[in-house]
């Protein structure tokens, strides 16, 4: 059986998907506003000036980043909040699996 804590040994360069689900995106905005203490309003206007400066390019890193006022987000930040929701969503459907497999087994 696949141990849900392997999952945390996914490489750094694991390729981000350009497609989110709008529930994906909600939690990843939310998760900006908790961290950085801002309304959904700043968190989408610094992912959008970001996102213009560039943020979305492969290397960008920490190079690329966008400030309003005093919040910054870089790339790097933006995408650990993608990888981190993309993780909680693959570890769902394996606790799903697992429970489905184990109401199986019970089954035999």
């Amino acid at each position: 059986m696949y141990e849900i804590e392997n999952l945390k040994n996914i490489p750094d360069n694991a390729r981000v998907t350009s497609e989110l689900a709008e529930k994906t995106v909600e939690k990843i905005i939310n998760a900006l506003t908790v961290k950085k203490g801002i309304s959904e309003t700043v968190a989408v206007a610094l992912i959008a000036g970001l996102v213009q400066n560039g943020g979305t390019n492969k290397g960008a890193g920490n190079s690329a980043k966008f400030t309003l006022v005093d919040q910054t987000l870089s790339a790097q930040e933006l995408v650990n909040y993608i990888k981190k929701e993309q993780l909680t969503k693959i570890q769902e459907k394996i606790e799903e699996f697992q429970k489905m497999t184990m109401g199986f087994q019970n089954k035999l």
